[in-house]
């Protein structure tokens, strides 16, 4: 964890116990990217009396106190923690204006209810929908997202989001929440805001989960296809934190009009915001995408699968091609480009084939582990790339053997054969007291007539054969056949 993210959780919890003198709370904010012109913006916006003409981000801070700068903290992180350049143009977008709505909706109903802290409230509005970020970016299918879920309202919400990715947004969220060191407050009314208020809970916490599920309904009822009916049903719902439906009206409006400046206080990008006449005369049929503007995400998701598609494909060659401990080419690699090596070479030249085999590698990974055994074979595999000539080709051509093929005269194929030999014999390795003292029996052919060639193949076939008749007879040694 890097001095900035542990100064970011002092700051999450500051939100909470608000213990932080103003010296302290000046340095945090120093040390996090970003945040004393967060700090400062949102003193600008929010409480406009002594933001005005301030330009100072400490003295905003002291102004706000620890407790309120705690909170911009958090909002700081839930803006710049998603990378919204990962999502299709207009996905972002639409995004965070659905968690700027239901932020702004709880910030202004808390200011009319005294229910519960503004800035409290601003916050915890803001993480509600944040989830569906991670959640898209893990399992993709943005389109769907737009088409099926968005839309959707309470249970339905949520049981699409499990069937299309296996998790819901809040879910989504906790994961994000717990890696960042979001205070638990956070988390909890993340899930309590859709649930009914317990009996016990305490007055603050309850009033705050009553706001919360209200933003939540009326950010669902934005984006309904049958948002006017829905936005009569939460003015009603309103009556039950105690506001009249004019007044709930009145919040409706301000929130779709407050919501480009609180993205440009977040420094965020948001969709074009509706009226609230335009969302009262949607009554069933609307669609929140039309035309090209729908033509041209399609375009980008199939973009981004094509992209996904030649990755996946790029990674199914490399795993054909390399093998993934030694970072060396696989038998049918090394075969591959040996043969275009002889293909460049001529068919009059002589070759040689140099088989290495690891001593007592089997009984080596009984005793130690496969880890230690794979770790034994990438050692070699760097040390035998380091006595190779230009032009040989070099592979993992079974379980402990590595292959060397080398174009030219057979000489130099038995110079190559006693550099491996030599450089694995000079090879130990410690794990823990015991120290092992590593060999390997190096077994060389070169073509038997330059007049009839032998093939790649028919050299390496010959070399195993050789190699296998030499097993329990010889160690640390080179054997060189014709």
């Amino acid at each position: 964890m890097t001095p900035s993210q542990d100064t970011e959780r002092e700051l999450f919890a500051v939100s909470e116990s608000g213990g932080s003198d103003v010296k302290m709370l000046a340095e945090q904010m120093s040390q996090v990217r970003g945040l004393p012109e967060t700090v400062l913006r949102y003193t600008q916006q929010f409480y406009k009396r002594i933001g005005d003409g301030l330009t100072d981000p400490t003295r905003a801070a002291v102004i706000l106190g620890p407790r309120v700068v705690g909170h911009i903290a958090i909002q700081h992180r839930i803006a710049s923690g998603l990378d919204s350049a990962r999502l299709p143009n207009g996905v972002g977008q639409r995004l965070w204006s659905d968690c700027i709505h239901r932020a702004v909706a709880a910030r202004l109903m808390a200011c009319r209810t005294k229910a519960a802290h503004p800035d409290l409230a601003f916050t915890a509005g803001l993480a509600l929908e944040w989830g569906v970020g991670p959640m898209l970016l893990e399992h993709g299918q943005h389109l769907r997202w737009l088409a099926q879920v968005r839309n959707n309202i309470g249970t339905a919400r949520l049981d699409a989001e499990r069937e299309y990715y296996g998790e819901t947004h809040m879910q989504a969220f906790d994961k994000q929440a717990t890696e960042w060191g979001l205070p638990p407050w956070l988390i909890a009314i993340v899930h309590l805001h859709k649930e009914p208020v317990s009996a016990s809970t305490p007055a603050e916490t309850a009033g705050l989960q009553r706001i919360c599920g209200w933003a939540d309904d009326l950010g669902e009822a934005i984006n309904a296809p049958a948002a006017g009916p829905e936005l009569e049903r939460v003015v009603s719902s309103a009556a039950s934190l105690g506001v009249h439906p004019d007044d709930a009206w009145r919040i409706i409006k301000q929130t779709l009009s407050m919501t480009p400046a609180i993205a440009e206080l977040l420094d965020v990008d948001v969709s074009a915001q509706p009226t609230v006449d335009d969302l009262r005369a949607r009554t069933g049929d609307y669609r929140s995408l039309h035309g090209g503007e729908w033509a041209a995400l399609v375009q980008v998701e199939n973009e981004r699968l094509r992209a996904e598609l030649d990755e996946a494909h790029a990674a199914l060659a490399r795993a054909g091609r390399e093998d993934p401990i030694t970072r060396l080419p696989t038998h049918r690699a090394f075969l591959d480009l040996a043969d275009k090596t002889v293909e460049r070479s001529g068919d009059d030249s002589t070759h040689s084939m140099v088989v290495v085999d690891i001593d007592n590698f089997n009984e080596i990974n009984e005793r130690h582990g496969f880890a230690i055994g794979d770790r034994l074979l990438a050692t070699v595999a760097a040390r035998l790339r380091g006595v190779t000539a230009p032009g040989n080709v070099y592979g993992r051509v079974g379980g402990n053997a590595f292959a060397i093929f080398i174009p030219g005269e057979a000489r130099m194929g038995q110079v190559i054969a006693e550099r491996a030999r030599a450089c694995i014999e000079g090879m130990h390795m410690d794990i823990g007291r015991s120290r092992i003292e590593v060999t390997a029996t190096v077994v060389g052919v070169a073509q038997k007539d330059p007049t009839t060639p032998e093939t790649v193949r028919d050299l390496l076939t010959r070399a195993f054969r050789e190699q296998k008749s030499a097993v329990g007879k010889i160690r640390n040694r080179v054997m060189w056949c014709r």
